[in-house]
C-alpha cells in the first residue's frame, strides 16, 4: 500500500508570501516560483502517492487548507516553514495534529539556520536542515530514522530524483517578466560565494548528479512546460558548459531564466546561453559604490558589472539587476554613485531592496540579532536618515526615476508583445512594474 503524502506550502494572511528555501520574503507582484524545497522533495519520493497544496496561490485561510487537508488524509505532510510567517505556520501545524493523525516535517530558513528553536515543539514530528538529503529523508518516511533533525550534509555532489513537476505546473507559477508559466530547475545548492548580506553560503555548497540535471531537463521537456527558471544562486556551477551543451545538442528549446553573477559569465558563455534558449538574465550587482561592494564580500568590480551587462544587451538577453539599500555606512553620495550606475547599466527590469538581517547572514551574525524579528522590514538599520528619506523612501523615489520615463514606456509596450502571456501579466500588473 502507497504512503499518501501531502507537499503543503501552508496559508499565510496577506497571501503574498514567498517562501524561499533560505531567503523568504514578501512581493508586492503577482509573481512566484515552485517552492523548491518542495520541489525537490517530490522527486525524493517518488513512489508514493504524492498531493500538493499551495494555500498562498489558493488563497485559502487556515479553515479552508485544513478542509482540503482532512479529505486527503495524509499519512506523511512535508510542511514549508518561514520566519516571517513562524506564528502563522505553527499555529496551523498544531491544527492538523488536532484534526489528523499524520507526520509533519517542516523546512526552510529556520529549519536550516536555527532548527533548536523548533525541536521544542512536539507537534513538529521532523525538522529539515537540507532538503537534498535523499538517504534520510526517505528513512524518515520508512519510519527508519528516529531522528528528529535532519542535518546538512557533506557531500560535494547530492541527488534528489526527477521533482514531479506535472503536481505544480497547475499552480501556473511565474516570474514578472516570464513568457509562459515556469517551473523550476535545480543543478547546485548553496552558495559558493561570501556576500554579507546572504545566507545561502551558509548553507554549504554542492552540486547535482549532472546525468540527473539531464534527465531533469528531458522530463521538463515531456511534459510540454514551455519556460523554466534555473533556481540556483549561482546558474549552473560548475557545469555550465556542460549543461548549457546538453540543451543546444538535444534541442530542448525550453526558454529559460537564470542568476549567474557578472564574474562567472564571459562572452563564450552568453552566446551558449542565448543558443540554448536564455531569453534573460538576473545579475546581482548591489552597489555603484566600490567600498559597498567591498563591505558586501561582493567580490567583483564595478567593471566587471559595466563589461557583462555590455555583451548581455549587445546579445539581446534582457536584464535584471539587483540593488541593496541600507548599508551601515552608506551615504548620499554612495547612493549617488548607485543611481548614476543603474542608468549607466541601463537594465530592462530593476530590483531595488533594502537591506535586511537574514537569518545565518554574517551581517546578521555581526549585529548579534537574536531573536526573529524585522526580516521582511529594515526600517531601523542603515540609513536612517538621509536627506530626510528612510531607505524604503530613497527605495521608492529610485524604482519611479527609473520606470517613469517615456523611453522605458515604450520598452515594456515591445517587450510585452514578446508573448501573449507576458503581456497579459503587464496588464494585470502594471501597477506593480
Amino acid at each position: 500500500m502507497q504512503t499518501k503524502i501531502l507537499l503543503l506550502n501552508p496559508p499565510q494572511k496577506n497571501n503574498n508570501l514567498l517562501r524561499d528555501y533560505s531567503c523568504p520574503h514578501s512581493c508586492k507582484g503577482d509573481y512566484s516560483w515552485p517552492p523548491i524545497d518542495l520541489l525537490a522533495i517530490s522527486g525524493i519520493i517518488r513512489g508514493n502517492k504524492t498531493y500538493y497544496i499551495d494555500a498562498i496561490k489558493e488563497k485559502l485561510n487556515i479553515s479552508a487548507t485544513i478542509k482540503k487537508i482532512k479529505k486527503i488524509n495524509p499519512d506523511f505532510i512535508f510542511m514549508l516553514i518561514s520566519s516571517i510567517s513562524e506564528k502563522e505556520d505553527i499555529s496551523i501545524i498544531k491544527e492538523i495534529k488536532k484534526e489528523i493523525n499524520t507526520k509533519i516535517s517542516v523546512s526552510g530558513d529556520i529549519a536550516s539556520f536555527i532548527p533548536k528553536r523548533l525541536a521544542n515543539i512536539k507537534e513538529i514530528d521532523y525538522i529539515i536542515q537540507d532538503f537534498t538529503q535523499k538517504k534520510e529523508i526517505k528513512q524518515i518516511i520508512e519510519k527508519e530514522n528516529k531522528k528528529k533533525i535532519i542535518g546538512f550534509g557533506k557531500n560535494k555532489t547530492f541527488s534528489i530524483g526527477i521533482p514531479q513537476h506535472k503536481l505544480f505546473i497547475k499552480y501556473k507559477y511565474h516570474m514578472p517578466y516570464s513568457l509562459y508559466p515556469i517551473t523550476c530547475l535545480l543543478t547546485n545548492y548553496g552558495c559558493a560565494f561570501g556576500c554579507k548580506f546572504c545566507n545561502s553560503n551558509k548553507l554549504g555548497f554542492k552540486y547535482r548528479d549532472l546525468d540527473e540535471v539531464f534527465k531533469d531537463i528531458e522530463y521538463i521537456k515531456k511534459t510540454n512546460i514551455k519556460e523554466f527558471y534555473f533556481r540556483d544562486f549561482t546558474f549552473s556551477l560548475p557545469n555550465t558548459e556542460k549543461i548549457l551543451n546538453f540543451l543546444i545538442n538535444k534541442k530542448i528549446n525550453i526558454k529559460f531564466s537564470c542568476e549567474p553573477r557578472v564574474d562567472t559569465v564571459n562572452q563564450k558563455i552568453l552566446k551558449l546561453m542565448k543558443k540554448a534558449g536564455c531569453y534573460l538574465v538576473f545579475y546581482g550587482i548591489e552597489s555603484g559604490n566600490k567600498k559597498t561592494l567591498d563591505l558586501m564580500h561582493k567580490g567583483f568590480k564595478i567593471e566587471n558589472a559595466i563589461k557583462t551587462m555590455r555583451l548581455t544587451k549587445k546579445l539581446k538577453i534582457e536584464t535584471l539587476n539587483s540593488f541593496i539599500l541600507g548599508f551601515p555606512s552608506e551615504t548620499y553620495n554612495n547612493i549617488q554613485k548607485t543611481i548614476k550606475l543603474i542608468f549607466k547599466l541601463d537594465p530592462d527590469y530593476l530590483s531595488i531592496n533594502v537591506l535586511v538581517p537574514r537569518l545565518g547572514s554574517i551581517f546578521r551574525q555581526e549585529k548579534k540579532i537574536k531573536e526573529i524579528e524585522n526580516l521582511d522590514c529594515s526600517s531601523s538599520l542603515g540609513m536612517i536618515d538621509i536627506k530626510k528619506k528612510s531607505p524604503y523612501e530613497i527605495k521608492i523615489m529610485m524604482e519611479k526615476h527609473f520606470y517613469f520615463r517615456l523611453t522605458k514606456l515604450i520598452k515594456y509596450t515591445l517587450l510585452a508583445l514578446k508573448s501573449r502571456y507576458r503581456f497579459l501579466f503587464f496588464i494585470k500588473n502594471k501597477k506593480n512594474i
